[in-house]
C-alpha cells in the first residue's frame, strides 16, 4: 500500500498486489494463473520480471490486414505491409491518398496533411478512364495498382544504382580485415624477434648499440622505425585498388565549422527513409531534396501473448494471455463473438478480490504510540463464494 499526501486533503491511497518475483503492482496489471494459481505482473521494467511476452501475429493500422509471424517476417513483407494502398507520406508520417488528375492523365499519391505528393519523385500511374465524375471502386484499384508496381520499379531502379557503393565498401572491409591481419603478424613476428635480441645481448653487442652497450636512444629508434613500418602499412594509397584520400582531423573540424548550420546532419525526412528503404537507397533517393523521397510503406503492429515464468520453470505452458490472429475478432462488426477478443485472459481482475481502501487515519496514544485505522471494501469478481485473510505485514 501507497500512501501520498496532499495539503488540506486525506491522504489519498492505492493498494498493490505484490506478484510472484516480490513487484508491487495494481490490480489492472495482475495476472493469475490457472495451474499453480500463483500471481504475476506485466512489469518489465524491473529486475527478473514475473512475465514474458512472444509476438503472435502481426495486422496493418492501415487496412487491419492480418499475417501470422512466419509470414510478416518474410522477405515479401518484412514487417511492413505490402499492399499499395497503405502508404504513408515520408515527411510527416500521415496516411497518403490515391489522386486520379484527368487533366494530366496521371495518378499519383497525396498527402492531405503537409500536401506532400509523389509526382515529384517520380511515383506515377496512367490514369484509368473514368465513366464518371466520381471514380468508381474499380477504377480507384486499378490506379492503386499502378501506383504500387510504379513505386516498386522505382526502389529497384535506386537499389540497382546504389548496390556499386555496397560493393566498393564490402571491398573495402575485406581489404581493411587483409591489412589488419598483416599488422597483427608483423607484430608477433617483431615480439618474437625482440625475446631473442635480448637473449642474444648477454653474450655479444648488437647492431645499432652505444659504445658502452645497449641504450635508451637505440631503443627509442628501433620503436619509431616499428611505428613507420606499420603506418606505412595501414596508411596506404590503394586498398584492393580502391584509391583512398587522407582527411587530417583539424581539416573536418574546419569543414565543419565553415559548412552551413544542420547540412551535416541528416534532415528528418532522409532518416524517416532510411528506416524502410536503407541507408543507400535513402541517400540516393533524397540527393535531389525533400520532393525526391518515396512513399513509405506502413509498418505491421504486432500482437503479443503474455506467458508466466513459474509456470515456465514449473515445465508447463504458463499462457496468461493469448490473441486472436485477425485483430477485428470480438467487434460488434462482425455476426458473432461479441466482446471476445482473446483466446485465453487470465486477468486477475476476473478472479482476484478488488481491495480498495474508503477510509483511513490515525491516532496518537498516550504512550507515545500511534493507532492507525482502515475502513477497506472488498469487491468479489466472481459468482462464487471466496475467502478472505488479513494479516499484519
Amino acid at each position: 500500500m501507497t500512501t501520498t499526501t496532499t495539503p488540506n486533503n486525506p491522504p489519498p491511497t492505492s493498494v498493490l498486489y505484490i506478484d510472484h518475483s516480490g513487484h508491487p503492482a495494481p490490480l489492472t496489471l495482475c495476472y493469475h494463473a490457472t495451474s499453480s494459481r500463483v500471481l504475476s505482473s506485466s512489469i518489465s521494467d524491473r529486475g527478473n520480471p514475473s512475465t514474458m511476452e512472444e509476438v503472435d501475429s502481426a495486422y496493418c493500422p492501415s487496412c487491419l490486414s492480418f499475417y501470422d509471424v512466419t509470414t510478416a517476417s518474410s522477405a515479401d513483407v518484412r514487417g511492413y505491409c505490402p499492399k499499395a494502398t497503405c502508404r504513408a507520406c515520408p515527411a510527416c508520417g500521415a496516411n497518403l491518398a490515391v489522386k486520379i488528375d484527368s487533366g494530366k492523365s496521371i495518378c499519383y499519391y497525396t498527402c492531405g496533411h503537409c500536401g506532400w505528393t509523389s509526382e515529384g519523385c517520380g511515383v506515377t500511374s496512367q490514369a484509368p478512364t473514368l465513366t464518371s465524375d466520381k471514380p468508381t471502386r474499380e477504377e480507384l484499384r486499378s490506379a492503386t495498382d499502378g501506383l504500387g508496381t510504379a513505386c516498386r520499379q522505382r526502389i529497384a531502379a535506386i537499389s540497382k544504382s546504389s548496390n556499386s557503393s555496397a560493393k566498393t565498401f564490402a571491398t573495402l572491409v575485406e581489404g581493411w580485415a587483409a591489412r589488419s591481419k598483416e599488422v597483427d603478424r608483423k607484430r608477433r613476428e617483431d615480439e618474437v624477434t625482440g625475446r631473442s635480441s635480448s637473449r642474444s645481448r648477454h653474450g655479444r653487442r648488437l647492431e645499432g648499440d652505444g659504445p658502452g652497450g645497449w641504450c635508451v636512444e637505440s631503443l627509442e629508434e628501433m620503436m619509431q622505425r616499428r611505428r613507420e613500418e606499420e603506418r606505412s602499412c595501414v596508411v596506404a594509397p590503394l586498398v584492393k585498388g580502391i584509391e583512398l584520400n587522407r582527411l587530417a582531423l583539424h581539416d573536418v573540424v574546419e569543414d565543419a565549422a565553415t559548412s552551413p548550420e544542420g547540412s551535416a546532419r541528416p534532415s528528418a525526412e532522409e532518416s524517416t527513409s532510411q528506416t524502410v528503404l536503407g541507408p543507400g537507397v535513402a541517400a540516393a533517393a533524397s540527393s535531389k531534396g525533400p520532393e525526391s523521397l518515396l512513399p513509405l510503406s506502413v509498418a505491421l503492429r504486432p500482437r503479443k501473448s503474455r506467458r508466466c515464468r513459474a509456470e515456465l520453470a514449473a515445465g508447463r505452458t504458463g499462457i496468461l494471455v493469448k490473441t486472436k490472429l485477425n485483430p477485428l475478432e470480438g467487434d460488434s462488426s462482425l455476426r458473432s463473438g461479441h466482446g471476445q477478443w482473446w483466446k485465453k485472459d487470465s486477468s486477475a481482475i476476473h478472479v482476484v478480490p478488488r481491495v480498495k481502501v474508503v477510509r483511513h487515519g490515525r491516532t496518537a496514544l498516550s504512550d507515545s504510540r500511534t493507532r492507525h485505522a482502515l475502513l477497506l471494501s472488498v469487491a468479489n469478481p466472481t459468482m462464487g463464494m471466496i475467502r478472505f485473510r488479513l494479516s499484519g505485514a
